[in-house]
């Protein structure tokens, strides 16, 4: 019976994000705590239930961003299929302007999402691992329409990095993420384009967890059919190694995730349709979308 003695407040406090809002199974209406944004993490103020409910929680917040990144690859994939589009047949039935809704800074396009508060960083690279001083994705760069474009997409061009910085407003700390993807050299003038994507992060300052180290691996295709990806993290609390292994779909976790401390599971992640739970001893301790 003490599983079902959580102290609601800390749990709201340690557990809360801006894009995951789990409801407390025990039924009582928590009080949020804000932490001090300069302090650092005192993970000995709450139990060991309550740190890892708070690194479940985390984790289901940080694979649906995972998998927002993993979907905006799409939109990449068919910009750089429209610039062949027109560099070989003048197709010009799409904006000039490069990528849209994303701004160009001379070296990398950057936006914003004010839903999530995440700022995005994407840039396209050559073999060097430089980026592009013009914009590669911007029609106008190709030349004239006729009769053929001045120049054709750079031939050195090797991958480009997504990047992530989201700040939840609840100050749960920083996702900070950066995949690297690939596509296939000879991008098709028609049909389907697969990237591949892989790299690695970190969410830091959370007020209850140290450094959550992450490891993506990934797939997605221009006509969404396809959208898959593996999540390795680990973590230290109250001098205690955790870590799990996940796999993501376009809206997050997918099936069953186990944290694991010493190789023995000792909390889970659980999909069910479009919720998740989080379990304990297969019992239920928060659960959201």
């Amino acid at each position: 019976m003490k599983r079902n003695t959580i102290s609601l407040t800390l749990l709201a406090m340690a557990s809360l994000t801006g894009c995951w809002v789990p409801q407390v199974i025990q039924g009582v209406r928590p009080e949020l705590i804000k932490p001090v944004a300069s302090a650092a993490p005192d993970e000995y103020k709450i139990s060991t239930e309550e740190g890892l409910i708070a690194l479940a929680t985390r984790m289901i917040s940080i694979a649906q961003e995972t998998s927002r990144m993993l979907v905006t690859t799409r939109a990449i994939s068919t910009r750089r299929q429209q610039v062949e589009n027109f560099i070989y047949f003048n197709v010009k039935s799409s904006n000039s302007s490069g990528l849209p809704d994303w701004f160009f800074n001379g070296t990398d396009y950057t936006t914003f999402d004010p839903v999530y508060r995440s700022n995005y960083t994407l840039s396209f690279k050559n073999g060097e691992g430089k980026p592009y001083a013009f914009d590669v994705l911007a029609i106008s760069n190709y030349g004239a329409a006729e009769p053929f474009p001045a120049k054709a997409f750079p031939a050195d061009f090797a991958y480009y990095e997504l990047s992530v910085a989201q700040t939840p407003s609840n100050t749960l700390g920083t996702l900070s993420l950066t995949l690297k993807g690939e596509v296939p050299r000879q991008i098709p003038l028609r049909g389907d384009i697969e990237t591949s994507l892989s790299g690695s992060g970190e969410n830091t300052g959370h007020p209850a967890l140290g450094k959550i180290g992450l490891r993506v691996d990934g797939k997605a295709n221009l006509e969404g059919t396809l959208t898959q990806g593996q999540i390795s993290f680990d973590t230290v609390f109250q001098g205690k190694a955790y870590n799990g292994f996940g796999t993501v779909d376009a809206s997050g976790f997918t099936n069953t995730v186990d944290i694991q401390q010493n190789g023995q599971t000792v909390m889970q992640i659980q999909r069910v349709d479009k919720r998740w739970n989080v379990l304990r001893d297969n019992q239920v301790v928060a659960t959201g979308d």
